[in-house]
């Protein structure tokens, strides 16, 4: 079957990338051999399958080569990999892999995309405890900094919702500026929002602290639940339960 197929493939991965760093090791060095683009895309299509036996070693030489290649990692290329380790191996982002891809994030996050930026903090968010958080303060800083600024873009609804979910889970939820920035700018758009997607922002602001949701005046929650009550005929079970 196709999951024997992928187990095989990881197989002989696992084989080609343990080669791959002995040689780099026995040469001190040398270099990332291949298309970065091109390794992140395949991690990120093999991080939805199930691997097998061999994941945890593929995972182990995947961690590896990314910790070598982010310092000079592209931001699309830093975004595949959160991806593709938020789907496969979350927890793998806690500790040093996750500082370097965040670090790298950082220093790009000025030029990053708002989808980009959202897969990156989604990523990383993900790896976060109750009592580590993946990435540095210095670098999570200079997230809050860009999204406070970030052109979210309106064909993707749930961006603002994710954004708000990272911030939260990265412990970085009493920031009145930036969650007012995210409310407005989903006030903006709601009106062409279904109730998925509205139920979708106010469960991310439910995570928020008490501080982050004080900045938002009384008369624009009450501009939240006339347009729930817009929505809530053609609302599903989920969503009316996650407005109220």
């Amino acid at each position: 079957g196709n999951n024997e197929r992928v187990e095989h493939l990881v197989e002989g991965l696992v084989v080609a990338l343990k080669q791959a760093r002995q040689l780099r090791e026995a040469q001190d060095g040398g270099g990332f051999q291949t298309s970065v683009w091109d390794f992140a895309c395949a991690v990120q299509k093999l991080g939805k399958r199930p691997l097998g036996r061999h994941g945890p070693s593929f995972w182990d030489e995947v961690g590896s080569l990314v910790q070598e290649a982010a310092p000079s990692m592209t931001g699309r290329e830093v975004a595949m990999f959160c991806n593709a380790y938020a789907s496969g191996a979350p927890d793998r982002l806690s500790g040093s892999l996750g500082t370097a891809l965040g670090d790298r994030a950082a220093d790009l996050a000025e030029d990053l995309s708002a989808q980009d930026f959202t897969m990156i903090l989604t990523g990383l968010s993900k790896a976060s405890s109750s009592t580590e958080v993946p990435i540095s303060k210095e670098s999570l800083d200079r997230f809050a900094s860009r999204a406070r600024r970030l052109r979210l873009d309106p064909k993707y609804p749930s961006q603002a919702p994710m954004l708000l979910t990272a911030f939260a889970r990265l412990r970085h939820s009493t920031d009145a500026e930036l969650h007012g920035r995210l409310f407005r700018y989903a006030q903006s758009q709601w009106d062409t929002w279904d109730a998925q997607e509205l139920a979708a922002l106010l469960n991310a602001f439910a995570k928020m602290g008490r501080r982050a949701r004080a900045g938002i005046p009384e008369e624009e929650w009450r501009s939240v639940a006339q347009r729930c009550a817009e929505l809530l005929p053609n609302a599903d079970v989920q969503s009316i339960t996650l407005m109220s």
